[in-house]
C-alpha cells in the first residue's frame, strides 16, 4: 500500500476521533435533565467545562451525585452542605476550575480534600462559612500549583500568622473580607509577589503596619474599608507604586499623612467617605496627576485648601456630599477642566462666592440640601457647558441675571426654593439651555419679564407645576423659540385669555391640569399651531373651547362641561383622542363631533347622558373606542349607533338601559368587545345581537337576565365570533340546548363561559350543547344540587372548572367521565356539602395541577389516589373539612414522611390546608400534616408494611440512613454483602461505622467506611444465631450517634424483598449505565471504523 494511502487513512481516523470526543463548537454540552442525581444540578455549558451546583444535604449525597459527572467542570458550587470538615474523596476523579464551598458550617479543611484538581484548580472560593484559622487553608492552598484566586471572606478568622501566604507565589486575588481581623504585620504578606487585589474590608484593623505591603509590589486594588482606621501614616502606601484602585471607606480616619499618595503614580480610584476628616489640604493628593474618581462623601469636612486638586487635572468624578461645608473658596475647584461631575449636596453652604465655580466643561454639579440663600453674580465662571446643575431643595428666592458669567447650562433645577417673583430668576445668557425646572415654589405671577428678558433658542422644556400662579398674560412663554414641552399643573390658575400663549410654533405637550380654570377664551389655545397633547383635567370649565387645529390628544376630564355644541371643532384630521369623562355632559348636538373626521378614541364615562347621542356620532367613521359607561341611558333603539363601521370596542356598562331593541348595534360591524354589565336588564330577545359577528367578548353581568334563550333559538346564536361570555350575578335558573349555539355548520368559537352567582339547580344532559368547546367554565356561587351524569362529558378541551359554593352533596359515578378531562388544569368543588367523589375520574384528569376540595365534609379520605396525584405534582386542597384520621391515612402518611425526610416539602408535596382530625378520640383536634407515623403502629400487619421506597417508618423520627438488605454472595462461601442508603438528607454524615455484633451485643468486628460508600462485603462471615449487623453515621467531629443507626439481622433471612444489586443501588447503576452506553456507542463506532480500514488495508495489499 503507498505511502499517500496511509497517510489519508490516518487523517480520516484522527477527524473520526476528533468528531466523537471533542466537544461540538468547543463546548461541553449539559447531560439530560435527570442524569445527574439531586441535589447537584448542571446549569450551564461551557468551553473549559460545565457550571455545577450543589444545594443542601450532605457529603455522603452530593459526592455520589458529583461521580455521575465525567466532564471537567469549570465551576462547581457547592452551597449549605451540612457539615464542620472537609475532608474524603467528595471531589475524586473530577477535573475542576473554579471550586466554590459557601455558605456552609465549615470550621476545618483536609489538605488532601483537593489532591484531585493540583494542577487544574485556579480559584478557591470559600466564603460565609466558619473556618477559624488559616492553616488548613493554607496547606491545602500551597499543593494548588496554579491558584490565582482566594476567597475567604465573611468567616472567623482572626490572625494571620506571619508569612502564612509565602508559598503561594502565583496568587493574584486576596479576599479576607469580613473576618475578625485586628492585626497585621511586616511579614504576613511575604511571598504574594504577585498579587494584585486585596480584600480587607469589614474587619477589625485599626492601622496599617509600616511596611506590611513591602513584598506586594504589583498590587493594583486595595480595599480597608469598613475596618476601624483611625489614621493613615505618611508611609503606609508608599510601597504600592502600581496601586490603582483604593478603598478606605467607612472607618475612623481623622488624620492623613502629608503627601500620603505621592508614591502612587499609577492612582485612579480613592474611596475615603465616611469617616471623620475635617479639611482637605494641598499635599493630600500630590503625586497622583491621573486621578479619575475621588468619594469624600460622608466625612466632617470644613475646609478646602485653594490648590487641592491643582495637581488631579484629569478628576472626572468628585464626591464632598454630606459634609460641613459652608463656604467655597473662590476658585477651589478652577483647575478641574474634565470633571463630569461635582457633588456638593447635603453640606450647608449658604452662599455661592464669586468664581467659585470655574472653568470646567461638560460637568454636572449637585449643590441641593444645602440651604443656599444666595447666589453672587459670576458664581459660575467660564463654565463651558454645565450639563446639569442641581439647586433644588434650597433656600433660594433669586438668581441674577449675571449668576452664569461666560458660562451655559443644559437642565437647570431650582425645584423646592421659596422662589415667589419669577422676575428674580433670569436665564437670559444661558443660551444653551434646555430643562428649567421651577415646581415646588411659591411663584403667583408671570409676565414678559419672567424667566428672561431676550429670546432663548434651545429651551424644549419648562416646570412651573406646584406652585401658586393665577394668570398667563401677554404670550409671555413666546420668547422660547424652541419649547416642546410645558407644565403648568397643580396652579391656581382661572382663566386662559386670548393669546394668552402666543403661537408657540414647536410645543408639542401643554399640561394644565389640576388648576381653576373655569374658560378658555376663544383664540387662547386656538394659536397653539404645533401641540399635539394638551391636558386639562381636573378644572372647572363650563364650556368647549376652540382648540388647535394639530391637536392629537385632548383631555378634559374632571370638569363641568355640560354640553357639545355644533360647530365647536374645526374640521381636523389630526383628533385622535378625547377624553370627557366625569363631566356634566347631557347632550350633544346633532354633528357636534362632525368635523373631527379622524378620531379614533372618544370617552364620555360618568356624565349624564339619558340617550345614546346618534347623531352626534355617526359620521365618526374612523372610531375605534367608544365609552358610554356610567351614564344614564336606559333605551338603546334600533340603529342607536348609526354608522360606525371601525368601533372595536363599545363600553355602556353602569347606566340603567332596560330594553334593547333588535337592530341596536346595526352598523357595528368590527365591533370585537361589548359590555353592557350592571344595567337593569330582563329580557334579551333573540336577534338582538344579529349584526354582531365580530364581537369576541360580551359582558352581561350584574343584570337581571333570567334566561339567554326564548322557545326558538338563543340571543347568542348571532355571535359567530363569540369566544368569552360573562353572565355572572344574573337571574338565570335553566340552561338548555338553545342557550349557547351550536351547528354542523358555522364553527362556534366559545371558550370562556362564566354563570357564577346565578341560580341554576341543576346540570342537566343538554347543559354543555354547545360548549363542546369551552375551555374555561365559571359555575361558582349557583345552587346546584346534582350533575347528571355524562353532563360534562363532551367537554374535553376544559381546562379550568369551578362548581365551588353549590349545593352539591352528591357527585354521580360519571359526573366527569374518565380519562374525558385529560386537559383539565383547574377543578374546584370547595364551598359544596360533599362526602365522597369518585377519585378513578379525578385521577384520569392527567394535567390537573389544583384540585380544591376545601369546605366539604370528607370525613374519609382517599388515601391512595390522593397520593398518586400529589406523587404526580398535583396541588390538593382540602381546608376546612373534619376527617377520620384512622388506619386509611397510612399511605398518605407514608409519603408524608418521605417528603419530610428528603427535606422537599413545598406546594404540591402535601395535602394543603387546616385539616382537623374529628376522630379518633386519641387523635381529635390534630392537624392533618402534624401526625406522626408512629401514632398509627397499631394498624401495621407485618414487616414488609412499614417499608416504602426504602424508609423504615418506625424511625421515622430517629434514622438518617436505613439497611436496604443483606444478602450471600453467590459462589463465594461464607461472604455476604450489606448495602444501606441515607434517608435523612440534613444529617452531617462524614461517614460510616459497620458494626457486627453478637446476641448478647457485644462487639465482634467493627469496620470504619467513607462516606461514599453505601455497601460492605464480608468475607468468612460465620452466620450465626443471633448475629446483627448494624450501621452507623459518622459525623464530621468523629461522634457517632446511637440514634442515627440501623441494624438488619445477620441470618441473611429475607426481612425485606429479595434484593439484587441493581435495586439496591439505583441511582448509582442508572447513571453508569448512562455514561457506560454513551461510550459503549463511541467505541462501537470506532470499532466499525477500524474493521473497515484493516479491509481496505488488505484490499491494498
Amino acid at each position: 500500500m503507498s505511502s499517500q494511502c496511509v497517510h489519508l487513512i490516518f487523517i480520516i481516523f484522527t477527524s473520526l476521533l476528533f468528531v466523537l470526543f471533542v466537544p461540538c463548537n468547543g463546548e461541553y454540552i449539559c447531560p439530560k435533565p435527570g442524569s445527574i442525581p439531586d441535589p447537584c444540578t448542571c446549569d450551564r455549558n461551557g468551553t473549559l467545562g460545565l457550571t455545577i451546583s450543589c444545594s443542601g444535604t450532605n457529603l455522603a449525597i452530593i459526592t455520589l451525585s458529583l461521580r455521575s459527572i465525567k466532564k471537567p467542570i469549570d465551576t462547581l458550587t457547592i452551597r449549605s452542605v451540612n457539615t464542620t470538615t472537609l475532608s474524603g474523596p467528595i471531589f475524586q476523579d473530577l477535573t475542576i476550575h473554579n471550586l466554590r464551598v459557601i455558605q456552609t458550617n465549615i470550621t476545618k479543611l483536609e489538605p488532601s480534600v483537593l489532591d484531585c484538581c493540583k494542577s487544574t484548580l485556579k480559584s478557591l472560593d470559600l466564603q460565609e462559612n466558619k473556618l477559624t484559622s488559616l492553616d488548613d487553608v493554607i496547606k491545602t492552598a500551597e499543593q494548588i500549583s496554579n491558584l490565582t484566586r482566594l476567597n475567604l471572606n465573611e468567616n472567623r478568622i482572626s490572625k494571620i500568622n506571619d508569612k502564612s501566604f509565602s508559598k503561594l507565589k502565583n496568587l493574584r486575588d486576596l479576599s479576607l473580607s469580613s473576618n475578625g481581623i485586628a492585626k497585621l504585620t511586616a511579614s504576613t504578606f511575604t511571598g504574594l509577589t504577585n498579587l494584585e487585589s486585596l480584600d480587607l474590608s469589614n474587619n477589625l484593623l485599626t492601622k496599617l503596619e509600616r511596611n506590611v505591603f513591602k513584598e506586594t509590589k504589583k498590587l493594583k486594588s486595595l480595599d480597608v474599608s469598613y475596618n476601624k482606621v483611625t489614621e493613615l501614616g505618611k508611609s503606609d502606601l508608599t510601597d504600592l507604586i502600581n496601586l490603582v484602585s483604593f478603598n478606605c471607606s467607612h472607618n475612623k480616619i481623622s488624620k492623613l499623612g502629608r503627601s500620603l499618595l505621592s508614591r502612587n503614580a499609577q492612582l485612579r480610584e480613592i474611596n475615603l467617605s465616611h469617616n471623620q476628616l475635617k479639611e482637605i489640604d494641598s499635599y493630600l493628593l500630590k503625586g497622583v496627576r491621573f486621578l479619575k474618581d475621588i468619594n469624600l462623601q460622608g466625612n466632617n469636612i470644613t475646609t478646602i485648601a485653594k490648590n487641592a486638586f491643582s495637581s488631579t487635572t484629569r478628576l472626572k468624578n468628585l464626591n464632598l456630599a454630606y459634609n460641613q461645608l459652608v463656604e467655597l473658596t473662590q476658585e477651589v475647584f478652577k483647575d478641574l477642566q474634565w470633571l463630569d461631575r461635582l457633588d456638593l449636596s447635603h453640606n450647608r453652604i449658604k452662599t455661592i462666592e464669586r468664581a467659585s465655580m470655574t472653568k470646567m466643561y461638560k460637568v454636572a454639579i449637585d449643590l441641593s440640601y444645602n440651604g443656599l440663600e444666595k447666589i453672587e453674580p459670576g458664581s459660575f465662571l467660564d463654565l463651558a457647558n454645565v450639563t446639569t446643575l442641581n439647586l433644588s431643595y434650597n433656600n433660594l428666592t433669586i438668581l441674577p441675571n449675571l449668576a452664569f458669567e461666560n458660562s451655559d447650562v443644559t437642565n437647570l433645577l431650582l425645584d423646592h426654593n421659596y422662589i415667589v417673583d419669577s422676575t428674580k430668576i433670569l436665564i437670559s445668557n444661558l443660551t444653551g439651555i434646555k430643562m428649567l425646572n421651577l415646581s415646588y415654589n411659591q411663584i403667583t405671577d408671570l409676565n414678559r419679564k419672567s424667566l428672561s428678558t431676550g429670546k432663548l433658542y434651545e429651551l424644549e422644556t419648562i416646570d412651573l407645576s406646584y406652585n401658586s400662579i393665577k394668570d398667563i398674560t401677554g404670550s409671555i412663554f413666546e420668547k422660547f423659540q424652541s419649547i416642546r414641552d410645558l407644565r403648568l399643573n397643580n396652579n391656581k390658575i382661572n382663566k386662559i385669555g386670548f393669546g394668552a400663549f402666543g403661537t408657540l410654533p414647536t410645543l408639542l405637550r401643554l399640561d394644565l391640569s389640576y388648576n381653576q380654570i373655569t374658560v378658555v377664551s376663544s383664540g387662547g389655545l386656538s394659536s397653539l399651531i404645533s401641540v399635539r397633547e394638551i391636558d386639562a383635567s381636573h378644572n372647572r370649565i363650563k364650556k368647549m373651547f376652540t382648540i388647535p387645529i394639530s391637536l392629537n390628544t385632548l383631555h378634559l376630564q374632571h370638569n363641568q362641561i355640560d354640553t357639545i355644541n355644533s360647530g365647536t371643532f374645526p374640521v381636523m384630521n389630526a383628533l385622535l383622542e378625547l377624553y370627557l369623562d366625569s363631566n356634566k355632559i347631557k347632550s350633544l348636538e346633532p354633528g357636534s363631533l362632525a368635523s373631527l373626521l379622524g378620531l379614533r378614541s372618544l370617552s364620555l364615562h360618568n356624565n349624564s347622558l339619558s340617550t345614546v347621542p346618534r347623531d352626534a356620532l355617526q359620521q365618526l367613521t374612523s372610531l375605534s373606542y367608544l365609552d358610554l359607561s356610567n351614564n344614564n341611558i336606559t333605551h338603546l333603539e334600533a340603529k342607536q349607533f348609526g354608522s360606525l363601521p371601525v368601533v372595536f370596542e363599545l363600553y355602556l356598562q353602569s347606566n340603567k338601559i332596560n330594553q334593547i331593541d333588535n337592530g341596536a348595534f346595526e352598523g357595528l360591524l368590527q365591533l370585537i368587545k361589548l359590555n353592557l354589565s350592571n344595567n337593569d336588564l330582563k329580557l334579551l330577545e333573540p336577534g338582538v345581537f344579529k349584526t354582531l359577528v365580530s364581537v369576541r367578548t360580551l359582558d352581561l353581568s350584574f343584570n337581571k337576565l333570567n334566561k339567554l334563550e326564548n322557545k326558538t333559538h338563543g340571543i347568542l346564536e348571532d355571535l359567530l365570533s363569540l369566544e368569552n361570555l360573562n353572565a355572572s350575578h344574573n337571574l338565570i335558573s335553566f340552561v338548555n340546548d338553545r342557550t349557547f349555539p351550536r351547528s354542523p355548520y358555522i364553527p362556534y368559537k366559545i371558550r370562556n363561559v362564566d354563570l357564577s352567582y346565578n341560580y341554576i339547580p341543576t346540570l342537566t344532559p343538554i347543559f354543555d350543547d354547545g360548549l363542546w368547546r369551552v375551555e374555561r367554565l365559571i359555575l361558582r356561587g349557583n345552587i346546584i344540587n346534582e350533575i347528571k351524569s355524562n353532563v360534562l362529558s363532551n367537554m374535553t378541551e376544559l381546562r379550568e372548572l369551578d362548581l365551588s359554593h353549590n349545593q352539591l352533596r352528591k357527585l354521580e359515578n360519571v359526573t366527569f367521565g374518565v380519562n374525558i378531562l385529560t386537559k383539565l388544569e383547574y377543578l374546584s368543588i370547595a364551598e359544596n356539602k360533599l362526602s365522597s367523589i369518585n377519585m378513578v375520574e379525578i385521577e384520569s384528569m392527567r394535567s390537573l395541577k389544583v384540585f380544591n376540595m376545601s369546605f366539604n365534609r370528607f370525613s374519609v379520605l382517599p388515601s391512595k389516589p390522593l397520593v398518586r396525584m400529589l406523587r404526580h405534582g398535583t396541588r390538593i386542597l382540602l381546608d376546612g373539612n373534619l376527617v377520620n384520621c384512622d388506619c386509611g391515612l397510612l399511605d398518605y402518611l407514608r409519603w408524608q414522611v418521605v417528603k419530610k425526610a428528603e427535606q422537599i416539602v413545598t406546594n404540591g408535596t402535601l395535602l394543603e390546608g387546616n385539616v382537623i382530625c374529628d376522630s379518633p378520640s386519641e387523635r381529635k383536634g390534630f392537624t392533618l400534616n402534624k401526625l406522626k407515623y408512629k401514632m398509627f403502629k397499631a394498624c401495621e400487619t407485618d414487616d414488609l408494611g412499614r417499608t416504602i421506597e426504602g424508609h423504615n417508618f418506625d424511625q421515622e423520627e430517629q434514622s438518617n440512613l436505613r439497611f436496604k438488605g443483606v444478602e450471600k454472595l453467590r459462589g463465594r462461601r461464607n461472604s455476604i454483602r450489606v448495602v444501606w442508603f441515607v434517608a435523612r438528607r440534613d444529617k452531617d454524615i462524614s461517614g460510616f461505622k459497620l458494626t457486627i455484633l453478637s446476641g448478647d451485643g457485644k462487639e465482634i468486628e467493627t469496620v470504619n467506611l467513607s462516606y461514599d460508600k453505601r455497601e460492605h462485603v464480608y468475607n468468612n462471615f460465620k452466620l450465626g444465631s443471633g448475629l446483627r449487623i448494624c450501621v452507623q453515621s459518622v459525623d464530621s467531629m468523629g461522634k457517632t450517634e446511637t440514634d442515627y443507626s440501623d441494624c438488619i439481622d445477620g441470618q441473611v433471612r429475607n426481612v425485606f424483598a429479595e434484593l439484587n444489586r441493581q435495586h439496591l443501588t439505583p441511582k448509582l447503576i442508572s447513571s453508569h449505565a448512562n455514561h457506560s452506553q454513551f461510550t459503549a456507542h463511541q467505541f462501537a463506532i470506532l470499532f466499525t471504523v477500524l474493521v473497515y480500514f484493516v479491509n481496505l488495508i488488505d484490499s491494498f495489499q
